[in-house]
């Protein structure tokens, strides 16, 4: 079989057990479990078409999943579909933050930000002094638990006490959004390198992890 590699968005640690991890490419998600990689509901995921962006688990520990169309609900083997006609977005949505209080934070590709409690959608947006392009490419709690917002073109903000300010950062500053334990893993075009084949519903990989400054990657090998 020909070698296949997985570049992956983010990595979450389960709410029961910090153990098990879900790794999170653009077109599935995977789990790592006891050395183990498998596919995870790889027949329901690939039936959205769409690109996988942004991963999150409630306190229920059902998953979200930000996308290129918006934000996909799986519950119990079933995907829902949240979108405009539900309150949100049909624009990407590139980053999913889950606070402590089970709220849910969608950050979007030109709508601004979307804080999601259940029964109640609040916008951020322009009218609230949201950039013009209202393209939210990251999201991570401060130590003040106010969120902060990585904006493309115009820094980073920050929305507190429902007020949004922006954060200053200095001259040449670099600047990057690190989650907490309490969020999980969150990387960037994390890769796998495939040595045996290709992945399927039912295979099985041994997983070492290798972590390094600046580029966390894992090794995949041994591939059945």
């Amino acid at each position: 079989a020909a070698n296949k590699d997985l570049y992956v968005e983010k990595i979450i640690a389960d709410k029961d057990d910090p153990n098990k991890l879900y790794l999170l490419t653009y077109t599935g998600i995977y789990v790592v479990l006891d050395n183990k990689l498998l596919p995870f509901e790889t027949k329901l995921i690939s039936s959205t078409q769409d690109y996988l962006l942004s991963l999150a688990q409630d306190n229920d520990k059902n998953f979200w999943i930000g996308t290129t169309t918006g934000i996909y609900y799986l519950k119990n083997h079933q995907l829902i579909h949240f979108g405009s006609r539900n309150g949100l977005t049909d624009n990407a949505v590139t980053d999913v933050y889950h606070d402590a209080d089970n709220n849910l934070w969608f950050a979007t590709q030109g709508n601004g930000l979307f804080k999601y409690e259940g029964n109640h959608i609040i916008t951020l947006d322009r009218s609230q002094g949201m950039p013009d392009n209202e393209v939210v490419m990251a999201l991570v709690k401060d130590k003040n638990n106010g969120v902060i917002m990585g904006i493309d073109g115009a820094g980073l903000i920050r929305y507190s006490g429902n007020k949004l300010s922006p954060c200053p950062t200095g001259d040449n500053q670099a600047v990057s959004l690190t989650p907490n334990k309490s969020f999980g893993l969150s990387i960037v075009n994390l890769r796998l390198d495939f040595s045996g084949g290709n992945v399927n519903s039912d295979s099985v990989v041994t997983v070492d992890f290798t972590y390094t400054n600046g580029c966390d990657k894992v090794k995949v090998s041994n591939l059945q």
